[in-house]
């Protein structure tokens, strides 16, 4: 909704504002001080090719279903005039309202970019708002196989948490690391700078990293596959996206439940579309997703990455301690994903229609652990997976934008649970 509002904003100010300025230019740019335009023609070819993306951007939030052509128009023609507009002011300079008008649509190239990739995979916003949808109508054998790729601990947490989420759910969990086979090159801290421009580069040019075998067959009997990416150069990591080049490790998610996790220092969006689209064509069944940024503003949050990947350890330099982010994921999110882990072993069966898994149902999850622990839970009661007990509260509820995180009393039951 906020994209399209946005393409709503860039249309009137794009339309209106070339209007009012075709009409009225010149008591205009006498009132904030700007020369008149010494080639009329050429001022009335921006402004006519300017009203015409605003035109663009009208038909584009009037008619989302049918956007992304447009889309992809709106985003070379923005981007055309903003590099044009900087270029003209390197060469010979322009006046300050053409930086303006050229920043502006700097900008709604980034926007457009991303109503684009959100309507490509138009179902990952249900997803991404605790949504879990039936999955395959393979039997239900309550293992999971989350495999992990992390560089520098991020992914790694955020996974453990999923996996002692779908614990609580009373899944049993294998957590399988992803190696690549070039060890010294894909280790942090990096040896040297030289290994972080051969890791970017071949981010940039989506050239997956070989990895070592996973030595798991196509025919293993986990229900559930749980996938972690973190955005490498606004894309998946190497390693990661090496899983679904090799058919032996592309057959691990043929058929199967899988649920996905993206991780950034802020940009996760097309991380996840991809992430989401290996998985499908690789014949997985996507049941679940989540996403999470590191804690923090830009542009400081963007610095910090660089300057933690460049000194290898969090908080250095001390000197600049004032202003350095987090580098890992919060307290906030960690708990939701381990809420997602066990959410997602509360998942629909298979006829079952989409649905938010209720907060009684994992609530009822940690409850039974507690009671397991305790000792005082009845021998059936222990034995009975939660997912396979009739539940009443597993009913479709309505969707809202806060259903993924934590409520206190769930929170309080999980440290019982630890403890």
């Amino acid at each position: 909704m906020i994209l399209r509002m946005l393409c709503f904003l860039t249309a009137a100010v794009n339309m209106g504002g070339n209007a009012v300025l075709g009409f009225a230019h010149e008591p205009i740019f006498a009132w904030l001080g700007v020369p008149p335009p010494g080639d009329p023609f050429l001022f009335s070819a921006v402004l006519g090719f300017s009203f015409a993306a605003g035109v663009l951007a009208l038909v584009i939030a009037l008619r989302p279903a049918e956007a992304a052509p447009l889309l992809v128009v709106g985003i070379v023609s923005k981007g055309l005039f903003a590099v044009l507009t900087l270029a003209a002011h390197v060469s010979h300079g322009v006046d300050w309202p053409w930086l303006v008008f050229a920043g502006w649509d700097a900008a709604f190239v980034g926007v457009f970019w991303l109503y684009l990739i959100h309507l490509q995979r138009p179902e990952l916003l249900q997803l991404n708002s605790g949504v879990l949808v039936s999955g395959s109508a393979r039997p239900r054998t309550r293992k999971a196989l989350v495999l992990c790729y992390s560089l520098s601990g991020n992914v790694g947490r955020a996974l453990g948490r999923v996996k002692a989420g779908l614990e609580h759910g009373g899944y049993e969990c294998t957590m399988t690391s992803v190696v690549p086979v070039e060890r010294e090159l894909f280790r942090f801290p990096f040896r040297s700078v030289w290994a972080f421009f051969r890791i970017a580069g071949r981010a940039m040019f989506r050239r997956p990293a070989a990895i070592e075998p996973l030595d798991i067959p196509a025919d293993h009997d986990y229900d559930l596959v749980v996938v972690a990416a973190q955005t490498w150069m606004v894309g998946i990591a190497a390693p990661v996206e090496a899983l679904f080049t090799d058919e032996r490790t592309r057959a691990i998610f043929a058929d199967r439940d899988v649920a996905i996790v993206s991780l950034a220092r802020g940009l996760w969006r097309r991380n996840q579309a991809m992430l989401a689209s290996r998985v499908q064509a690789a014949g997985g069944r996507l049941v679940g997703a989540a996403a999470h940024s590191n804690p923090g503003r830009e542009p400081a949050r963007t610095l910090s990455l660089f300057i933690f990947l460049a000194m290898g350890k969090v908080g250095a330099p001390r000197w600049l301690g004032w202003f350095l982010t987090k580098q890992y994921l919060g307290d906030a999110a960690l708990a939701s994903l381990e809420e997602f882990g066990t959410r997602l072993a509360l998942r629909p069966l298979p006829g079952q229609p989409a649905q938010v898994v209720a907060e009684a149902a994992v609530q009822d999850a940690l409850d039974r652990e507690v009671d397991a622990a305790d000792g005082d839970a009845d021998e059936d009661m222990v034995a009975v997976p939660p997912a396979l007990t009739p539940r009443p509260q597993l009913a479709p509820i309505p969707v809202v934008s806060n259903s993924v995180h934590s409520s206190e009393n769930t929170a309080r039951r999980r440290e019982e649970v630890r403890a």
